[in-house]
């Protein structure tokens, strides 16, 4: 999930020597890494997971472009660049929307907790259908399977207290999702309260639009 984090958060993705297949021990500059480890079958879908999230992260210039003014606001929606959207402390569940001009944005949702959530329901900037570009839980990179598989659609339709439109998804343990926003996204802009939302019918929990938050 960190991993996904580290790429869809504003600033650049750095990977040390041997962490894109998870080496075991310490690096150590008088050795050679241990490129053996990669042939395990959990490390070798950790570099799987790496080589696909690189390639989105490279791809989709949402996911980057913005990075070095988050606050700017992206036409033709208006929206920042870095947009919050979720931040559930009682779940462990954090998400946002990343934006770039005309680009389809892309949506990051984390549960860094170690409980799957059934049925999550999370607020959405845009209602219609979000395809799923990557699910750190696909089998493919040694997950479980959990959750909403790779190139699925999922499709808006569940009204929330504080906002108009939100998906209903399931949110495997220390994961990691991004989506892509229905083509037609500017024409699709999902109601919220002014500020932004600030109330959340899943257990209690505390949703704030807040840069300063996260130290943007």
């Amino acid at each position: 999930a960190y991993y996904g984090y580290q790429a869809s958060a504003p600033g650049r993705p750095l990977l040390f020597m041997g962490q894109e297949y998870g080496q075991g021990r310490e690096w150590n500059c008088y050795q050679s890494l241990d490129w053996h480890e990669g042939d395990e079958a959990v490390r070798k879908g950790l570099c799987v997971w790496v080589s696909d999230l690189m390639g989105t992260y490279g791809f989709h210039k949402p996911l980057h472009m913005g990075d070095d003014q988050p606050h700017m606001k992206q036409f033709p929606v208006g929206a920042k660049s870095f947009d919050w959207v979720e931040n559930n402390a009682s779940c462990c569940v954090l998400s946002f929307c990343r934006h770039w001009k005309g680009e389809r944005p892309v949506l990051a949702i984390f549960n860094f907790g170690g409980q799957y959530h059934h049925g999550y329901n999370i607020g959405t900037p845009y209602w219609g259908g979000w395809e799923v570009l990557l699910n750190s839980d696909d089998g493919r990179y040694g997950g479980r399977g959990g959750g909403p598989g790779n190139s699925s659609v999922l499709w808006t339709g569940h009204h929330r207290g504080d906002c108009s439109d939100s998906l209903r998804l399931d949110l495997p343990q220390h994961s990691c999702l991004l989506l892509l926003a229905p083509e037609k996204f500017a024409e699709a802009k999902a109601t919220r309260p002014p500020g932004g939302m600030n109330a959340s019918d899943h257990l209690g929990a505390d949703i704030e639009y807040c840069m300063a938050d996260i130290g943007y």
